[in-house]
């Protein structure tokens, strides 16, 4: 990482201007993303150009009036002439354009800096837009989610792992992760496995995406400068470690010296005043100076582990209160962004964050040596720095929540970049009355370029799918087609959708168990606590989604069907709606046993040579089956086809399974 900017550069005052309201970048005519992306890298990267140029003539001209405070002192003593004292304005000359010509050429790199971020922004955008895989900033969130305020429902690691969250390559999570900080994917992980319960929550949150989601530039601006937080972990936890230090003078047994540091060095200035009239008071300004550096030698023990930790972050607190003035720099009208901005201005532009800045600033006297030896002798420097940083943290508490704040602007951030992606993708229509349908709906996980359209229509009069077909026909896919997107409609996000109508539903899943040998528990047992969870919680408000796939297949055939059957029949009577997918055909009978439950399938053609699916999902039972063709196309030989042919046939398998 380079050096973290701590100016507020030109470009970045440019950029935010851009993108002065929620709504100002975008018009109703919006680009498509990968066009927008292509020609704002294009022309931020002519931009960088004429920055470099910049950048290399301010770097000049530091030189230049660096090189004058040399040479004019040179002259105004060496030159032999009557103006030779005019060379001395040299030394106000040179000091002023060097101090300017060093600002300017800091400000050139920092928006260079911001500029290249952003780019890098673009560049995953721009990857997440392609057909292939995308790489993600991180698959996966290591710790705990951090879940939102409003009222939620917790997806388990059941349903996280059924719907691919964090799977290697390919997950949800890794779609949409464009954060940085550890805070960040917490926050973010905890947005995204906890569907909102509540109309009024969840339309505000897509509202608030809806409107960010209008300004590209503002977010790729965003998400590029976030990425420093990946480098300022270590600052977070140090910042957290001064906060409880406890900066205090009467804990840390120094105000029984408060006389003496307010005092000695208005004695030592009195003196050394009088030393210039009367040279004897010098020897009293000797003495005075031993008697500080006494009494800075014994306080220094209890005042230096006090501010310590302040020492390290110094770049952490600049650079968040710049993240932060460019994340309140728009207008918000909806929660929970609205909200977050108000935070985050209390803790800008109430003087914390810059007090606190100025408090650390004067810490850092320590790095110089001699000088912060001097004064801190003659002034006592780092103990006032210490009654100056007491003051400051009265408030506390506003700083405690930092790293919070910043990881719930990347996450949001995250989330409306990811419906910026999902340019085709819609909001889901939010009603009042049970009932859920996805029209031409897809899994955002597959290529654009190879996804299949599917419909389906939950109801009370018909609010139970039960789902036949053969092996590879589509069946796992359309059922996690329908979980993913059932979240994405309440958490704020873009369906991958025609369009969605959902009354808030409580999603729980059977899709993919595993054996836990750590718990010792086998598949089968696994499978049998998470359908119990689900039969447990089948019943109450708001209505249960249920997905389920080939249930108890764990276990021998008979007391599959057999447990299947009765689960199925109790579940399909709660009054929630429940997707299963099937391969066994006594459980599509339960249709004509249970009103409103309908049957549905996904075929396939055969032929001599291969088997082809057009993953269309179709009214009725599936009427055919393939798992003995695919064990031919695989060069199963010649023999194993035959017998299992005929043992199939033998035992009439034909009138029970697909």
């Amino acid at each position: 990482m380079g050096s973290i900017p701590t100016t507020r550069p030109l470009i970045l005052i440019v950029l935010v201007e851009i993108s002065k309201t929620e709504n100002a970048s975008m018009t109703e005519n919006q680009k498509h993303p990968k066009e927008w992306c292509v020609e704002t890298k294009a022309s931020n990267q002519k931009e960088i150009f004429k920055l470099r140029t910049k950048e290399l003539a301010f770097s000049l001209y530091r030189l230049a009036s660096f090189f004058l405070l040399g040479i004019g002192p040179y002259f105004a003593i060496n030159l032999d002439h009557p103006i030779k004292s005019i060379f001395w304005l040299s030394l106000p000359i040179g000091s002023i354009a060097f101090y300017i010509f060093v600002r300017k050429h800091q400000n050139v790199k920092d928006s260079i800096y911001f500029l290249s971020n952003t780019n890098n922004a673009i560049d995953l955008t721009l990857q997440s837009l392609s057909d292939n895989q995308f790489t993600p900033v991180s698959h996966q969130s290591k710790d705990s989610p951090i879940y939102p305020d409003a009222e939620h429902w917790k997806l388990t690691e059941q349903e996280t792992d059924d719907l691919d969250f964090y799977s290697e390559g390919a997950s949800l999570f890794g779609k949409i992760n464009r954060t940085y900080s550890t805070k960040g994917r917490q926050i973010l992980s905890g947005l995204l496995s906890a569907p909102l319960l509540n109309k009024n929550p969840i339309d505000e949150r897509a509202k608030a995406y809806a409107n960010l989601e209008k300004n590209p530039a503002f977010l790729h601006l965003m998400a590029g400068n976030a990425k420093d937080f990946s480098n300022l972990q270590e600052q977070f936890l140090n910042l957290k470690l001064a906060l409880n230090s406890e900066i205090n003078l009467r804990g840390s047994g120094l105000s029984k010296f408060s006389l003496g540091y307010t005092f000695l060095p208005l004695i030592f200035l009195v003196i050394l005043l009088q030393g210039y009239i009367h040279q004897k008071y010098f020897v009293f300004l000797g003495l005075i100076i031993l008697a500080n550096i006494i009494f800075t030698k014994i306080i220094e023990k209890r005042v230096f582990p006090l501010l310590k930790p302040w020492l390290s972050i110094s770049s952490l607190l600049n650079y968040s209160e710049l993240f932060l003035q460019k994340a309140t720099a728009i207008e918000y009208t909806h929660e929970p962004l609205k909200s977050l901005a108000a935070k985050s201005k209390i803790l800008i532009e109430d003087s914390n964050l810059p007090a606190l800045k100025s408090s650390v600033s004067l810490i850092r006297l320590r790095y110089s040596g001699v000088i912060h030896m001097i004064v801190d002798t003659l002034f006592f420097w780092d103990i006032r720095v210490m009654c100056h940083l007491e003051k400051v943290l009265k408030n506390q508490s506003s700083f405690e929540n930092l790293e919070e704040i910043i990881g719930e602007w990347e996450a949001h951030i995250s989330m409306a970049l990811q419906n910026y992606v999902n340019f085709d993708g819609t909001y889901a229509e939010i009603l009042d009355k049970k009932e859920f349908s996805i029209i031409d709906g897809t899994h955002p996980l597959l290529p654009a370029n190879a996804v299949i359209g599917n419909s389906i229509q939950l109801q009370p009069s018909d609010r139970a799918w039960v789902i036949s077909g053969s092996n590879m026909s589509g069946k796992s896919t359309f059922l996690r087609m329908v979980g993913i997107n059932s979240l994405f409609g309440q958490v704020g996000l873009k369906t991958y959708s025609k369009k969605t109508y959902m009354c808030p539903l409580r999603i729980m899943t059977d899709l993919r168990i595993r054996d836990n040998l750590y718990k010792n528990e086998s598949y089968f047992l696994a499978e049998v606590k998470q359908l119990k969870r689900m039969i447990d919680l089948s019943t109450g408000e708001p209505v249960v989604l249920g997905i389920i796939d080939e249930p108890y297949r764990g276990t021998n055939s008979d007391e599959r069907v057999a447990a299947s059957l009765e689960v199925l029949r109790f579940l399909l009577s709660s009054g929630g709606f429940f997707l299963t997918a099937t391969h066994d055909k006594e459980v599509t009978q339960l249709v004509g046993e249970i009103n409103d439950v309908s049957n549905h399938h996904f075929q396939e053609t055969l032929n001599d040579k291969d088997i082809s699916f057009d993953y269309l999902i179709r009214d009725g039972i599936a009427t055919t089956r393939n798992a003995i063709k695919v064990l031919e196309q695989e060069g199963y030989p010649a023999e194993i086809i035959q017998r299992a042919e005929a043992l199939l046939e033998k035992n009439n398998k034909n009138a029970r399974e697909f």
